[in-house]
């Protein structure tokens, strides 16, 4: 998913771009450097952390291929959070390159919404990449890429996007990162075929943000089930507590606790006042069994 707010502000089409949610370090640093001024020193160390990928000398890339087409291979400068050493802000740059506090808190294996601020139009692809070990180099955070909802890890500039509006991307964070991270937001500008809209210029644009990157949130527990009640254990009451024959049936006084065996072809007056059941089992219920267990 991929949505674009507008920031107030005129188009400043000769920068570039930086992370804007979470808040990256261009402006935390920058502005606390140089102060809050559209133009001048704050503004380009905000947004122009370059590398020049035009030559393929200094590039790797093969002659005639602007970064943007082969992307994530143009070499960028050291160290990387800076786009190196630029004369230009020289009193910025080892604060680009130190961690800050942080500005979000990631869980493992999330999907997470990260904004750059689109300060010009050079065409290209974008991606966002994480590191925990401390070296913001290049090489640690090519390891962890940061994929989009729809497993790309590289998101083409296309005409829709003008500048001075922010681009915001979901991208899920991998299960096995963890600790005290740098989310870093590469731009390898120009193309071949680009956009409308869109120069072509090649050269890789970067910018850094601190967060941190939590474990998993656990999951909910899962519901108690009830304890099962057992069932009545089933009391075979057949006659009291004797059986009678198969040509049997039983006389019985539930309340007097009475119960005995009679041929099945008697009378009722057999039973002398009990109860005559139509079969061998105590037809008068439970209630005098207690009582007979008393003996």
């Amino acid at each position: 998913m991929q949505s674009f707010a507008f920031i107030a502000g005129l188009e400043l089409v000769a920068s570039h771009g930086f992370i804007s949610n979470p808040i990256s370090r261009n402006e935390l640093v920058c502005q606390k450097v140089y102060g809050e001024g559209v133009f001048g020193p704050a503004f380009t160390c905000m947004t122009d952390r370059e590398t020049p990928a035009q030559s393929p000398y200094l590039s790797g890339l093969p002659v005639g291929v602007a970064a943007g087409d082969m992307p994530g291979v143009a070499k960028v400068y050291e160290p990387f959070c800076s786009g190196g050493t630029d004369a230009r802000i020289s009193e910025a740059v080892a604060g680009l390159n130190v961690r800050g506090p942080s500005q979000a808190t990631w869980h493992a294996g999330s999907t997470v919404s990260i904004c750059w601020s689109v300060q010009a139009a050079h065409g290209g692809v974008f991606g966002y990449r994480l590191c925990c070990d401390g070296s913001n180099s290049e090489e640690c955070f090519q390891r962890h890429p940061l994929l989009t909802v729809d497993g790309s890890q590289w998101i083409t500039m296309t005409s829709e996007v003008p500048v001075t509006t922010d681009w915001c991307t979901n991208h899920k964070i991998p299960d096995d990162v963890s600790g005290q991270c740098t989310v870093s937001w590469r731009w390898d500008g120009g193309c071949a075929n680009c956009a409308a809209g869109q120069t072509s210029e090649s050269s890789v644009f970067t910018s850094c943000a601190d967060v941190t990157v939590a474990s998993p949130s656990p999951a909910p527990p899962s519901p108690v089930p009830p304890t099962p009640v057992p069932s009545p254990k089933p009391v075979d009451l057949m006659c009291g507590y004797s059986a009678c024959a198969d040509d049997e049936v039983c006389c019985c006084n539930g309340s007097k606790g009475v119960f005995y065996c009679v041929a099945h072809d008697s009378t009722a007056s057999v039973c002398a006042g009990s109860t005559m059941c139509p079969t061998a089992d105590n037809c008068c219920g439970q209630e005098g069994l207690g009582f007979l267990s008393i003996f």
